[in-house]
């Protein structure tokens, strides 16, 4: 299993990561409270023995390969949603949202749209109002340009 934590807003891994700027560290001199735990679970069983230890208070969200990523039980992406449409007031119904993971599903399903890529799985597809290309199409840019702005994606 390969561990991955951001403490005081810096990356850090157990292990060299290709391609992303993370200090390698053991974690063993880091004194600073976490504000985000990362995790590669290579096993069916890895996963279900890191969800029998993550302590009460913390969300864990695990993808189908085996990417776990645990945070404050607070940290969801609803609730930071539902926090900035209250500071600006504004409903949920008057919002659009997009997603392609289960952790966007409370996003897709309460605000007025729910609209996630053609590449998301298909439960995700299921819930959601409707769907735009793929992300490496940019399919929501060309969504909002359709819908939001007026014009036809070229």
């Amino acid at each position: 299993m390969q561990v991955a934590a951001i403490i005081n807003g810096v990356h850090y891994s157990d292990r060299n990561i290709p391609n992303k700027t993370y200090e390698v560290t053991d974690f063993d001199s880091i004194t600073e409270k976490a504000e985000r735990f990362q995790a590669i679970v290579d096993s069916p069983a890895k996963i279900e023995m890191v969800k029998e230890l993550v302590p009460s208070g913390l969300y864990a969200y695990f993808t189908d390969d085996g990417y776990a990523l645990i945070s404050h039980s607070e940290a969801t992406k609803i609730n930071a949603l539902s926090a900035i449409l209250q500071f600006w007031d504004i409903s949920f119904e008057e919002t659009v949202a997009f997603g392609d993971a289960g952790n966007d599903i409370d996003m897709l399903t309460k605000c007025g749209i729910g609209v996630t890529p053609e590449n998301a799985r298909d439960e995700i597809k299921a819930i959601a109002d409707e769907c735009c290309d793929n992300c490496d199409s940019d399919g929501v840019a060309k969504w909002l340009e359709r819908h939001v702005l007026g014009s036809t994606p070229r």
